[in-house]
């Protein structure tokens, strides 16, 4: 697999899938978030794959979404919000959709987006080094993983 945010491998049947953006603390930019999908993706059809490890390169699992293309946003209409919002829960309902076993291994902050891919996978293992938020709220933001839940009549 050719990406250059997400580092995929697969070894002892079991496919590990890094974060791999370390100097940015592995934001959901849209890149990553869509290297992430094909990843798991591929690794949910792969018959030998009997597990998915989801982990992140450096001090941080996942330190939320990316805050330049977020600013991005307010220049857009909300049509269009909107549905860049449905594609991009895309990866979030995998959790619901892969039946390989997901765990996350949680080796710093999982934050924001990070705690809700933390909150997809079907098992998390952290370390004591790890620390969990939905830090939107410092925004004055929902944070995604609920807007998630209520978008699919989880709630």
């Amino acid at each position: 697999m050719d990406t250059q945010t997400v580092l995929y491998e697969v070894q002892d049947s079991i496919a590990k899938i890094t974060l791999n953006l370390p100097e940015m603390r592995n934001p959901l930019t849209t890149q990553l978030t869509n290297e992430l999908i094909a990843a798991i993706e591929a690794a949910g059809q792969d018959e030998h794959v009997k597990a998915i490890i989801l982990t992140g390169n450096g001090p941080a699992f996942c330190a939320d979404g990316n805050m330049n293309e977020f600013k991005e946003n307010f220049t857009k209409s909300v049509p269009q919000l909107y549905w860049e919002g449905k594609e991009s829960t895309r990866l979030f309902e995998l959790g619901a959709t892969i039946c390989t076993p997901m765990i996350a291994s949680v080796n710093g902050s999982a934050l924001g987006g990070g705690c809700g891919l933390v909150a997809m996978c079907h098992l998390a293992i952290a370390s004591d080094q790890a620390k969990f938020g939905t830090t939107e709220l410092r925004l004055g933001l929902i944070p995604f993983v609920i807007m998630f839940c209520f978008d699919a009549g989880m709630v």
